[in-house]
């Protein structure tokens, strides 16, 4: 008789395609790799969320599905992450602008079209008009002073859009 072990019920993380590795001309700093690490790019941009807390494993799902934004006639490349006073976070680890901006950089797909920075803002904007929103402002101005320091991406304005974006195509913000 031929008996067979049961097949172990186990999951592991595909394989990043190759493709989906920072530029070569944009070395990363150690803060800014271990960002690159924990993100995951989506159709439309990237998204910073811990896979193993329940409600970012949902949020990282969604944002599979969320449609392209257009600003200024350009797809916007869209970044989603938990936002707070002092950056983004990831689980218990927070990132700084700067660093987000230098994984923006590094993103193959930009080309120094406006990013949508989908995150939460420490700053209630229940009134309609003009957001206020701090984090998005510091990140366009440190993905604007390294997009001068590329010689690729120079000349290029950095456009951030700080609001919230979800899977039907709504959209809301303010310009940076």
């Amino acid at each position: 008789a031929v008996h067979l072990a049961p097949a172990r019920n186990e999951t592991g993380a595909a394989a990043r395609p190759a493709a989906g590795g920072p530029r070569p001309r944009a070395p990363l700093s150690e803060r800014a790799q271990r960002l690159w690490e924990l993100g995951e790019m989506t159709p439309t941009g990237r998204s910073f969320y811990a896979p193993g807390l329940p409600g970012d494993r949902e949020l990282l799902h969604l944002d599979q599905l969320i449609t392209p934004v257009s600003l200024d006639g350009e797809q916007a490349l869209i970044i989603s992450a938990h936002g707070g006073p002092r950056g983004i976070s990831v689980g218990d680890e927070i990132f700084e602008p700067e660093e987000l901006a230098e994984v923006v950089a590094a993103d193959r797909r930009y080309r120094g079209q406006p990013v949508f920075l989908n995150s939460c803002n420490v700053f209630d904007n229940h009134i309609s008009g003009d957001v206020f929103h701090p984090l998005a402002q510091a990140l366009a101005d440190a993905l604007q002073a390294l997009t001068q320091r590329d010689p690729a991406l120079r000349g290029t304005s950095a456009l951030v859009i700080g609001g919230s974006a979800d899977d039907m195509g709504r959209h809301d913000g303010s310009p940076y």
